[in-house]
């Protein structure tokens, strides 16, 4: 009687033992990927770039509009600076491999500040604009991801989607000279885009991110008072994904 309990024992033990292996390989075999879902937070930074180009068109104009009234001399500058804001969003990971998600953001700038001067018969005068820019964007991201070990990713990331921009132009004139108009402020939407070569740095509980950005934002056509704007620049940005 105790042989048999004994060989009972033995068999139950065995089977525990083998139905816990099975187990475990399935389990390792058809577990979910990790984290599908990511929450991303990043700080941007773009160059000036080329966002200069309407208001020096703008002050180029009303320079040879004043040499042709008898003006000998006008002379002026545009100085301009770029833009930074705060970007977040979700991505899920398509597969291995890929990644596709939303993101809003917003940028502070760019800025541009010009100075105008002119000297002649009819008298002498001076005019200083300045022109504040911010956008909101919404896009559409997707990633490529080409992991180089345990710790670093380097991706290939493009976004697409709408962009809403605001000026606000002021402008101050002395002498003989007007300003067009003293203040003012438009808005407008269009279409932005940008493409994002990255590198990410895989930690226990967060990635951190950075990376270079070739963005366009959408045009401003411009009107009889305040200049177009059109900007397409170059970015970096650092941040952590969750």
């Amino acid at each position: 009687m105790r042989s048999k309990s004994s060989w009972l024992i033995a068999t139950l033990f065995l089977a525990a033992r083998l139905n816990a292996q099975e187990v475990k390989t399935t389990t390792a075999t058809i577990a979910p990927q990790d984290h599908p879902w990511h929450f991303f937070v990043v700080y941007d930074y773009f160059l000036p770039g080329n966002v200069g180009h309407g208001l020096n068109n703008q002050l180029q104009s009303q320079s040879d509009t004043l040499i042709s009234q008898g003006y000998s001399l006008t002379t002026f500058n545009v100085n301009t600076q770029g833009g930074s804001g705060t970007r977040f969003g979700f991505l899920h990971a398509v597969d291995k491999k890929s990644d596709l998600g939303l993101s809003f953001g917003y940028i502070i700038g760019p800025t541009m500040n010009s100075s105008f001067n002119a000297i002649g018969p009819p008298g002498l005068g001076s005019e200083t604009i300045n022109r504040d820019v911010v956008y909101l964007r919404y896009l559409v991201e997707g990633h490529f991801n080409f992991p180089i070990d345990k710790h670093w990713t380097f991706s290939m990331g493009s976004g697409f989607g709408l962009a809403t921009g605001r000026v606000d132009q002021s402008c101050a004139a002395a002498g003989s000279i007007a300003c067009p108009i003293t203040s003012a402020r438009r808005t407008w939407t269009g279409f932005a885009w940008e493409f994002t070569p990255s590198a990410t740095y895989h930690m226990k509980t967060a990635n951190i991110i950075g990376g270079v950005r070739y963005a366009g934002f959408p045009e401003f056509n411009g009107d009889a008072q305040i200049a177009d704007i059109d900007w397409v620049t170059y970015g970096f940005f650092l941040g952590a994904s969750f």
